[in-house]
């Protein structure tokens, strides 16, 4: 019998995942030049946008130790500058919609604490604000006609894209009005309504339209997702 089949971790030969790749930072830095092993091209110029979950208010961080799923948590935006010939320079921003500030506000510890927002999966939830939009997925580039400008959409699965100031690194305001999009559950009446839309839209630059989705579920079905609903006897003591 050859030794493949009588070791079955020999099957894998390749290298181990670094645990680095499954840790995260809040921690927003600015204008931070980067050591350079080795050169730069020459000719590279321009800017890099990478966005990534890096836990929540509550974790400091990733990753869980609740053992909550690493896709949740508030985005973080990356810009790494290649604007000086052989220097890289690192901007990071937190993602700060509306009900981020709800969150902190009341997270454990403060006196606001009964409001709290939970990890549910991949989704953070309040039972009495709402859902939070992580907008920690992906980004959408636009350009419009003769606008000097590109434009640039920060996503999330479980709630509508932002647009993004690729200056500064805020948000500079939601896609549509309140009016326009549905939400998922419309009763209790929570500030910051569940709504699904796809972190994935798309823009056609021959028409300058940007097109995603306002999608749904039975409401049956979307409440299973968060079991304290049902569970009343395990809800925290403060809902009693």
């Amino acid at each position: 019998m050859s030794d493949t089949i009588q070791n079955p971790n020999s099957l894998f030969h390749g290298p181990l995942i670094p645990e680095s790749i499954m840790t995260a930072s809040r921690a927003e830095l600015t204008d931070l030049e980067l050591k350079i092993e080795g050169e730069l091209p020459e000719n590279l110029q321009g800017h890099v946008f990478i966005v990534a979950p890096v836990g929540t208010v509550d974790s400091g961080g990733l990753p869980f130790y609740n053992g909550s799923s690493l896709l949740n948590g508030d985005g973080m935006i990356y810009r790494l500058d290649f604007d000086c010939q052989g220097k890289v320079r690192i901007k990071t921003r937190l993602v700060k919609p509306p009900d981020y500030y709800a969150d902190l506000a009341t997270r454990t510890g403060t006196q606001y604490e009964n409001h709290r927002f939970r990890n549910h999966g991949i989704t953070r939830f309040s039972l009495t604000l709402g859902l939070r939009n992580d907008l920690n997925t992906a980004f959408l580039p636009m350009h419009w006609g003769e606008d000097p400008l590109d434009r640039l959409l920060v996503t999330y699965d479980a709630g509508r894209p932002y647009e993004l100031d690729t200056e500064n690194l805020e948000i500079v305001t939601p896609i549509g009005s309140n009016q326009e999009w549905k939400a998922e559950v419309n009763a209790p009446n929570f500030p910051f309504r569940p709504i699904l839309s796809t972190a994935h839209p798309v823009f056609d630059a021959y028409t300058d339209e940007m097109f995603t989705v306002n999608y749904g579920r039975s409401t049956s079905n979307f409440l299973q997702t968060f079991p304290a609903v049902f569970n009343l006897d395990k809800l925290p003591k403060e809902f009693y």
